[in-house]
């Protein structure tokens, strides 16, 4: 009786075990290696660095371009897990990535780049807005040429009346004025978006009225 307990209890172990084997086993495997990004829009002139992601150390990569004219490729010797993309020409290349695995089959990644031209010029569609406390508002801007894909960085001047995220979008937080910029980094040229955030109403159900 005590022999078939204690092949009873290995046996629920074993099974009990299972779930937790295959979870870790099923986590393992979906940490491939993976580029940091697919897709990629730059400007002409401008380098972006790509990485691979989850990539063990005896593996080896090597990147080519379908375009080298366009976009060019550098690598680290010592160090094949990042490669230095520049753009040369305006238009499209396609950069493949194969990974080299030991006893396994090479793995191939792959990421479109788009290139435009540099921006030369950028405007706000609207460079005076009037908001309440707690509104939002998307400050649009126009860039030319409408080719380049640059996109501007956005900046308050006073960030206690008025904040603006990196879409544009700004947001009244208190009575007062405060100056949107947008910049674009590749020229440092400039917009200016002039916000007034007017102070809340009083509620006329609330509010006293005098009597004469």
């Amino acid at each position: 009786m005590n022999k078939k307990i204690a092949w009873f209890l290995a046996l629920l172990l074993i099974v009990c075990s299972l779930p937790l084997i295959s979870s870790s086993t099923a986590s393992a495997a979906q940490k491939k290696p993976k580029l940091n990004v697919k897709k990629l829009d730059m400007t002409l002139g401008n380098s972006f660095q790509l990485r691979i992601y989850n990539m063990k150390k005896k593996h080896k990569a090597s990147y080519t371009s379908s375009n080298p004219s366009l976009v060019s490729v550098e690598t680290i010797s010592s160090n094949t897990k990042r490669a230095t993309l520049k753009a040369l020409g305006i238009g499209s290349s396609n950069i493949t990535v194969t990974i080299q695995r030991q006893n396994q089959k090479a793995l191939v990644l792959k990421c479109r780049v788009r290139v435009s031209p540099e921006a030369v010029s950028i405007k706000f569609i609207r460079r005076k807005v009037s908001m309440k406390i707690g509104q939002n508002f998307k400050a649009d801007t126009i860039i030319k040429p409408s080719t380049s894909t640059e996109q501007p960085i956005f900046e308050s001047s006073n960030p206690a009346v008025a904040t603006v995220n990196p879409f544009g979008i700004i947001t009244g937080v208190s009575p007062g004025t405060a100056t949107i910029t947008a910049t674009l980094l590749s020229s440092n040229l400039t917009a200016t978006c002039t916000v007034n955030v007017r102070p809340p109403y009083p509620d006329p159900k609330t509010s006293t009225q005098r009597k004469y």
